[in-house]
């Protein structure tokens, strides 16, 4: 964008290249509006981040009051990644009663 301090091509290659050798998953969040949202008179009720890289990638969003949660990982790497959903909310669950939070993590 205009006006915004970049790093230049060369860095910004580098950082990456650095970033995906170094590391196995990215996990983002993306803190979004708490209220609601409307693009052309229409409410916008859910929101997706994809992002596709070298390595697997979490991604969390939220919207108006509600997170919205992702994995993007290709299945020739992890060949049994459908697998990995139910075991990331059985672990969001134990976080949850970890921190005295019950429920159902979806």
């Amino acid at each position: 964008q205009e006006g915004m301090p970049t790093l230049p091509v060369k860095q910004q290659q580098e950082f990456h290249r650095a970033l995906f050798e170094e590391h196995a998953l990215v996990f983002g969040n993306i803190p979004g509006p708490a209220e609601e949202v409307f693009v052309f008179g229409q409410q916008v009720r859910a929101l997706q981040v994809v992002f596709q890289t070298l390595i697997p990638h979490v991604f969390a969003l939220s919207l108006n009051g509600m997170i919205y949660m992702n994995m993007v990982a290709d299945p020739d790497v992890l060949p049994e990644v459908e697998t990995l959903p139910n075991f990331f909310i059985q672990e969001l669950a134990e976080l949850g009663v970890s921190f005295g939070v019950a429920g159902d993590p979806v």
